[in-house]
């Protein structure tokens, strides 16, 4: 469950709902956080609903779900270099469907696309846009393809999901990438329902967090040859956030052992108040999950501001005697600079556990100028 999705939607649909050309690295209209937010929170059209009854299956639930409005697919990854120095890769496509009839097929169907690659000291962050039924963007499955322009997400042969090609560039900037496990994908919530507000909507929404990473890095026309990990987010939803509900704080934690930990909430008004609604869910190293659960603290222990706005950079997450850790950004300035910005970036664990993992955070307000 991302930011992404939230800030995607408004800028494709009302590109697509004026019927306007969509250039493919925008820019996205002009918007704002109450429009995001409505988008999010309303209802329309004649999409399903995503509900506790449906189970999901695979292979076919790797493609995509014109049936709902919205969706992703979602990864991100802890790299390093054979120097030991540490980077980071986001790349995310979202699609989005607009009102109308069934009968427009792809044309209510926009997608967006995110990616970003950090190093120490450095951070960039790249977009692109594009409308459904052209052949500039779009989702197949099987052999599994979402992509935009040159930016993929495929299964790199026609006999099995994985493993996964993942690309993305720009002018400058590049990353090509090998995706692969030996280990079971994970649903999330209860058995891949996952609530996300005090009404009792939610989203559909697995994970493969045990996904193993290697190839190439181009930053600045240098090549860089990296392995690590990686953990895929895939959710479809039609409606998941209430009107109150502000923003999100998301972990996606590796830890050391081989255990696996996601931890998130969607926050109200305020961070304490009953419209907030946060989950634990906890995977052992063979895939089995040990824990889902409301019932811990997430905290914020440390703030810097971060493109004029004070944005957390140290975390708590305490449950019981089994778990006390700190999560905590690698830097700073892992700001997404884009049309609908957002911080994510790499992070380091410490505490009970040690290990590494991938932080985003939205709906932290710009500060008053007196």
């Amino acid at each position: 469950m991302k930011i992404q999705l939230l800030i995607t939607l408004i800028a494709l649909i009302q590109l697509l709902i004026a019927c306007q050309p969509v250039p493919s690295n925008g820019p996205a209209p002009e918007s704002s956080d109450d429009n995001y937010q409505q988008l999010l929170a309303g209802q329309f059209g004649d999409y399903q609903q995503a509900n506790a009854n449906r189970p999901l299956r695979f292979p076919q639930d790797h493609g995509a779900h014109p049936d709902f409005r919205m969706e992703w697919w979602y990864v991100t990854a802890n790299l390093a270099d054979q120097q030991g120095n540490w980077y980071g890769v986001q790349w995310t496509l979202f699609r989005s469907g607009l009102d109308g009839p069934k009968s427009l097929g792809d044309k209510r169907q926009v997608y967006m696309a995110h990616a970003a690659l950090s190093w120490p000291g450095g951070h960039h962050a790249m977009q692109k846009y594009a409308r459904a039924g052209t052949g500039q963007a779009g989702v197949t499955n099987p052999p599994f393809n979402a992509w935009l322009d040159h930016w993929q997400l495929r299964s790199a042969n026609h006999e099995s999901w994985l493993p996964l090609a993942m690309t993305a560039a720009d002018e400058a900037f590049s990353f090509d990438l090998t995706l692969d496990s030996d280990k079971p994908l994970v649903l999330q919530g209860e058995q891949g329902f996952s609530v996300k507000n005090t009404q009792g909507s939610g989203s559909y929404y697995y994970s493969h967090p045990y996904l193993q990473v290697s190839g190439q890095l181009n930053i600045d026309g240098e090549s860089i040859a990296v392995t690590g990990q990686a953990w895929l987010d895939r959710e479809w939803s039609s409606q998941f956030l209430l009107p109150s509900q502000q923003g999100w704080d998301w972990l996606a934690l590796h830890l050391d052992d081989g255990d696996k930990i996601m931890v998130y909430q969607l926050r109200g008004q305020q961070l304490d108040s009953a419209d907030t609604v946060k989950w634990l869910s906890w995977f052992d190293a063979k895939g089995n999950r040990r824990l889902l659960t409301r019932d811990f603290e997430l905290r914020p222990l440390a703030t810097a501001e971060v493109a004029n706005r004070d944005v957390p950079q140290r975390w708590l997450v305490h449950y019981g005697d089994k778990l006390a850790i700190e999560a905590a950004a690698k830097q700073a300035n892992q700001w997404m600079d884009l049309d609908y910005p957002y911080w994510e970036g790499p992070v380091d664990i410490s505490g009970s556990h040690s290990g590494i993992g991938y932080m985003e955070m939205t709906g932290y307000p710009l500060q008053q100028i007196d």
